[in-house]
C-alpha cells in the first residue's frame, strides 16, 4: 500500500515537473497586483492578482525549456459554454490576441476559465515580444476582452523591473 502511494505521488510529481504549474489559484502570500515567478529551467510566470491571497486572474507563462507560451484567466468571466475563444489584452501601448479555449473554472462551475497554449519557438517568441511587451509597458489600464465581455483587469501594467525580468527570461534579452 505504501509503495502504491509512493508510486502515485512520484507520478504526479513527474507530471507537474514536466508540464509546469498552471494553477490559477493564488499561492499563500500572493500580494495584490503584479508578481513574477521564475525557475531554473528558463521558465517565467507573470501573474496579476486583484487582492492579497486572491485568485491569479491573469497568468502569462513562458516555458522556454519546452517551447511553450501559455495564457490563463480565472474568475473573470461568468460561466459560458466550453469551446474556442479569443482573448484580447489591450493598453495604451497596443493590443494582442490569443486564440484558446473556454472551460470550467476551478470554483465549482460558477465561472469559466480561458486557456491558450502556444508552441513558442524562437520565431514565435520574437513575434510575441514585439506585440506583448508594448501592451504590458503601455500607459493606462490593462484591459481584457473575451467574446463580448470587456473588463479593466489592472489599473496599470506590471512594474518596469518585472517586465524587464520577464523579457530577459522569456525572450532572451
Amino acid at each position: 500500500m505504501r509503495l502504491m502511494c509512493l508510486v502515485t505521488s512520484l507520478a504526479l510529481l513527474g507530471l507537474a515537473i514536466l508540464f509546469g504549474p498552471a494553477s490559477a489559484q493564488a499561492d499563500p502570500g500572493d500580494k495584490a497586483g503584479w508578481s513574477i515567478g521564475t525557475d531554473p529551467r528558463k521558465r517565467v510566470f507573470l501573474h496579476y492578482v486583484a487582492e492579497k491571497d486572491g485568485r491569479r486572474e491573469l497568468t502569462l507563462a513562458c516555458l522556454r525549456d519546452v517551447d511553450s507560451f501559455d495564457v490563463y484567466t480565472a474568475g473573470l468571466i461568468p460561466k459560458r459554454p466550453d469551446g474556442e475563444a479569443k482573448l484580447t489584452l489591450r493598453s495604451g501601448g497596443g493590443s494582442i490576441d490569443f486564440q484558446g479555449s473556454i472551460g470550467d473554472g476551478d470554483d465549482g462551475g460558477v465561472t469559466s476559465r480561458f486557456e491558450a497554449n502556444i508552441e513558442a519557438d524562437a520565431a514565435t517568441r520574437k513575434s510575441l515580444r514585439a506585440t506583448l511587451l508594448p501592451v504590458l509597458a503601455g500607459a493606462g489600464p490593462i484591459q481584457l476582452k473575451l467574446a463580448s465581455r470587456e473588463i479593466v483587469l489592472a489599473p496599470s501594467g506590471p512594474p518596469a523591473a518585472a517586465i524587464k525580468r520577464f523579457e530577459s527570461i522569456c525572450f532572451g534579452k
